[in-house]
């Protein structure tokens, strides 16, 4: 969805999920229909310039690598 749109009633909405190698991230959640079918596609995203936006980058570094202290 492009700035300034906005999403149909009951089609989107905010949630923060626990991830257990970075933390919390909060998500919009946006449901699109594609046309000419009953097909739905979830998008997640996050706001963009966030701590929730850099986080998922991070889990491309981590890998399946576990953290641990020292």
């Amino acid at each position: 969805m492009g700035r300034g749109s906005r999403r149909p009633a009951g089609e989107g909405s905010r949630k923060t999920v626990e991830h257990p190698q970075v933390g919390p991230l909060t998500l919009d959640c946006d449901v699109l229909g594609v046309a000419g079918s009953d097909l739905r596609v979830l998008v997640r995203t996050a706001e963009p310039a966030t701590a929730d936006s850099e986080r998922p980058a991070l889990l491309g570094v981590l890998g399946t690598r576990t953290l641990t202290g020292p």
